[in-house]
């Protein structure tokens, strides 16, 4: 059975060839072919949505729009298993592995933890790894990998732990653990995250704002300071008394 192949449709006609292989993340198995898309067919959509829009395509009877977006949504829906398994692609493995080797081989770092592989040479799976750094500001430290492998640091004071934490560009979220009822309120207070959990990871609500220091992001979603982001600030200034 011939694999699926996938084009980009643009203004009607096909678009770009499918030379581009879409593989399984469990075993590497083809699942299909699909074509890449770049500047050229960028810019070529982009001209096709401006006649589109210069013909008034929106101005048709709203019960014939219904008719065709409900065809194409069925049509998706019908075929929603392929698509997936076309869109499943490798994203991020050869890096990770690529990093993992490195740290295998430098002497700055002790491995810990570094599984095998598994499903194959051509799989997308990483198996997860921990690693031991001899300095704070080793890569796979101030990096992020996106991937299953974590970093450790020892510390003996509770100012070095707040500094090991510190010591990052980034600033998402942190937790705090100790069975010391007062320290973990103070050391979350000296962490620059934007979430800092105590004795626990990832709860969350939708009333807690989200959001991160330094380069994880800037304003806050959810809770009312993500109000704010929705707010305009106006300043006015009067003149009294002829000064």
């Amino acid at each position: 059975m011939p694999l699926p192949a996938f084009h980009h449709v643009i203004d009607g006609a096909l678009v770009g060839e499918p030379d581009r292989i879409s593989r399984s993340p469990a075993d590497g198995a083809e699942l299909g072919a699909y074509a890449d898309g770049g500047a050229t067919e960028a810019t070529a959509a982009i001209d096709a949505a401006r006649r589109a829009f210069d013909r008034s395509a929106w101005s048709h009877d709203r019960h014939l729009r219904h008719r065709v977006l409900c065809r194409i949504a069925d049509r998706l829906e019908a075929r929603a298993d392929e698509i997936a398994r076309a869109l499943a692609r490798e994203n991020g493995k050869r890096r990770v592995d690529r990093i993992l080797t490195d740290a295998e081989r430098d002497p700055a770092v002790d491995v810990i933890v570094r599984g095998g592989q598994r499903g194959g040479p051509d799989s997308a799976f990483v198996a997860p790894a921990l690693l031991a750094p001899h300095h704070v500001g080793h890569r796979i430290v101030q990096e992020e990998i996106f991937g299953p492998v974590a970093t450790f640091e020892t510390f003996d004071t509770e100012d070095e732990a707040v500094a090991l934490a510190n010591a990052t560009q980034y600033g998402l979220s942190a937790s705090v653990w100790s069975r010391d009822v007062d320290r973990p309120p103070r050391v979350a207070r000296r962490v620059r995250a934007g979430t800092v959990w105590i004795n626990g990871w990832a709860i969350v609500a939708d009333q807690f704002e989200e959001g991160g220091f330094n380069q994880s992001g800037l304003g806050r979603l959810n809770g009312p300071a993500a109000l704010l982001e929705f707010q305009e600030v106006k300043t006015y200034v009067q003149s009294v008394g002829g000064s």
